[in-house]
């Protein structure tokens, strides 16, 4: 093993020196570009058109070039930009060209909050408070399908984030127009010095796979990197007002769901429940929101997809509930889906994911240029398998220098008696920091310490640290965290106990001259993850994944090679189970291969595959996923996805057999406002078939 970390970090460094050597990036300009928006009279129709004398009027907003693949080179096809406002709302026009016209244009879809990847689409993000690490974002495709979202420091994204904007669209022989009316109050500004914002214009040509921007920005960032902003002058928007929005709702949902065992045989259930509730959301002022909701069912929106488990760790199911979406960045520290002292599944949902209803619950955020806050607190209704519960999550985080800040998160969970059981009470303390010492690093960490009170009193403790440096030659990162025995934290979600992980990774992004047309780079480095056992600190498993081979497709596509070497220790005491499969006590060593292929996803058929063979503790696995879709026009999408898992001889009885996941999703779209989507899963792991559809 000593060897192993010798020759790993023999070749991290041989990577870091390969980056080090050939950073490209520039940085952010001492001047950066400019625009004019007009103020209008007129009322402006919002119909994809641009054919007001206003629009006419306008000052043209030009000269996009390229972001991706030529880093500053002219773009492919011109983009045209206007900006407008009277006293109700801001608007931006767009213009983009395409000697294909109609028959160039990429779109899979027509879902709100759209795949990046998959098609054409043009965009504007806004820094209202021209602080130059905050910005919210208005996306569409040809076919005004909306896309928005929050974005701070150019690390953490908040893309559930959804506001009130309108779009239209209209596609022409020689490209498409994009028409949008963003009202003032969708926005938050400051009360004074309004007259500049910084602004990022950018476009994605899906055919020929190039993204352009009008303030130039390295490939190896996002086009939310607001220090590379551009500004946009004369603006005058009217004084931010308070504005309440109240949303009343009727909820029925059907389920229906087949159990087969070998005691009861094959049984359906089925349910319908109709509830009623509510929302309310005040802004307050230009910088702080309070939302308020009542009698509600947050886990009616959507169920959770169905998964294998090939790990000995708990798995991550993402939080689907828009209650909870909105605005959770702000509530955000540690390291995603694996150490987070707050997790807002913990709230309203039970181990299994079954609902919890929630009588009511307040969320207050506020956003200036120096600090963010935001508190929420619920109150988790009692019922015949879990005592009434209170939570309250608050966190304060201050902004230092230009892209630095500090922050401090607090938890609290309160469980009345129960069942004879007393009550507990659940604390955590977390502090986090986010550095950024230069343009191509940063820095995330965090350490975190509970304690519990009740019916069991504990306290434990976890830390978080990363390090990585990005340029357009590649990536290289170390991730290092720490999990006590004891750390519990009830309001969020450890994927295990008692474990210290070391992940180090890196990856060169090539582009020679001599690479076939239809590559845009190569690809080699690894990952890896090694765990070691936090008291007595013994080695509890390695995995090393190495690319050797790697390309990436001018069309976006990509092919990967995959081999990767398994280190696991199974101790006495120690409770591994894989689908089923107890695995015994012992030293396991082995390697796994594996193909990973990906086809153009903007196509109207696409393809994704990823394939593994090779040892799996005492025995064998051959792993497959593979997902196939289907989109004749963007109205209808069609996508089916299997896993197979087949072991052979593992475990303590050296078992053979096989799991099955199967999916099926579907959407049919009216226009981007109306859809009805569907999808059924199937798990014969666990013998469960899904349904669920919504419109």
């Amino acid at each position: 093993m000593r060897k192993l970390f010798y020759y790993l970090n023999s070749i991290f460094f041989i990577i870091q020196t390969c980056l080090l050597q050939a950073q490209d990036v520039f940085q952010p300009p001492a001047n950066p570009v400019m625009a004019q928006a007009s103020r209008i009279a007129e009322e402006i129709d919002i119909n994809g058109r641009l054919d007001e004398p206003a629009w006419q009027a306008a000052g043209l907003i030009r000269g996009f070039v390229q972001m991706e693949p030529n880093q500053g080179d002219s773009a492919a096809h011109d983009t045209h930009v206007k900006v407008l406002y009277d006293d109700k709302a801001l608007y931006i026009g767009s213009f983009c060209y395409d000697p294909m016209g109609r028959k160039g244009i990429r779109v899979p879809n027509l879902r709100r909050d759209f795949s990046w990847d998959d098609g054409d689409l043009f965009g504007v993000s806004i820094d209202a408070f021209n602080d130059k690490r905050n910005a919210v974002s208005f996306q569409t495709n040809p076919y005004g399908a909306q896309r928005d979202k929050q974005v701070f420091d150019d690390d953490v994204m908040d893309n559930d984030w959804d506001t009130f904007w309108k779009v239209r669209t209209t596609r022409t022989d020689s490209g498409w127009v994009a028409e949008f009316r963003i009202p003032w109050v969708s926005l938050r500004y400051p009360k004074e010095n309004n007259t500049q914002w910084g602004v990022h214009f950018f476009r994605r040509l899906r055919r020929i796979n190039q993204i352009v921007t009008w303030a130039p920005i390295p490939r190896a960032y996002s086009i939310y990197r607001m220090t590379y902003a551009g500004k946009l002058n004369g603006l005058a928007p009217p004084p931010p007002s308070k504005n309440i929005r109240i949303q009343p709702y009727l909820l029925g949902d059907f389920n229906r769901q087949t159990v087969d065992n070998e005691a009861n045989g094959s049984q359906t259930q089925e349910n319908a429940v109709w509830k009623a509730g509510g929302e309310i959301k005040y802004a307050l002022t230009p910088n702080s929101v309070l939302d308020l909701t009542f009698n509600t069912d947050f886990a009616q929106t959507d169920v959770d997809r169905q998964v294998v488990n090939l790990t000995r760790f708990s798995v991550f199911f993402p939080e689907r509930r828009q209650f909870f979406l909105e605005n959770s960045g702000i509530l955000k520290s540690g390291w995603e889906q694996n150490i987070e002292p707050f997790f807002s599944r913990r709230i309203g949902l039970d181990e299994s994911g079954n609902t919890i209803p929630i009588d009511a619950g307040v969320r207050y955020t506020s956003r200036t240029a120096d600090h963010t806050f935001g508190l929420l607190a619920v109150r988790q209704r009692a019922t015949a398998n879990s005592p009434f519960s209170n939570f309250l999550v608050t966190k304060y985080s201050q902004n230092i220098g230009s892209q630095n800040r500090v922050g401090v998160l607090l938890t609290s969970r309160y469980d009345a008696p129960f069942a004879q059981s007393p009550a507990a009470l659940n604390n955590t303390v977390s502090l986090d920091g986010f550095f950024r010492p230069n343009q191509n690093m940063n820095v995330n960490v965090m350490v975190s310490g509970s304690s519990t009170t009740g019916r069991t009193d504990d306290s434990g403790w976890a830390g978080y640290a990363f390090v990585g440096n990005t340029s357009n030659r590649g990536y290289m990162g170390w991730i290092q965290s720490v999990v006590s025995e004891n750390y519990n934290p009830a309001t969020g979600f450890v994927f295990a106990n008692n474990l210290i992980t070391t992940s180090p990774a890196a990856f060169t992004n090539y582009r020679p001259g001599w690479k076939p047309k239809f590559v845009r780079q190569f690809e080699v480095g690894f990952e890896s993850f090694f765990y070691h056992r936090y008291n007595d600190r013994r080695f509890e498993q390695g995995v090393l994944t190495l690319f050797p081979v790697g390309m990436i497709f001018q069309s976006e596509g990509r092919f990967y090679l995959v081999a990767e070497p398994n280190w696991q220790i199974v101790r006495p005491g120690d409770e591994v189970n894989i689908s089923g499969i107890r695995i015994a006590e012992g030293r396991y060593q082995y390697w796994r291969y594996g193909l990973e292929y990906r086809t153009d996803q903007s196509k109207k058929w696409s393809l994704t595959f990823d394939g593994s063979t090779g040892g799996f503790y005492n025995g064998a696995l051959e792993n497959m996923r593979t997902s196939v879709r289907l989109a004749p026009i963007p109205h209808i999408s069609l996508t089916t996805s299997y896993e197979l898992n087949r072991f052979r001889s593992v475990g303590e009885r050296r078992q053979s057999q096989y799991t099955h996941l199967l999916g099926t999703d579907l959407r049919l779209a009216l226009n981007p406002r109306v859809q009805l989507i569907g999808f059924y899963k199937y798990n014969s792991s666990i013998e469960r078939s899904v349904w669920n559809a919504r419109l």
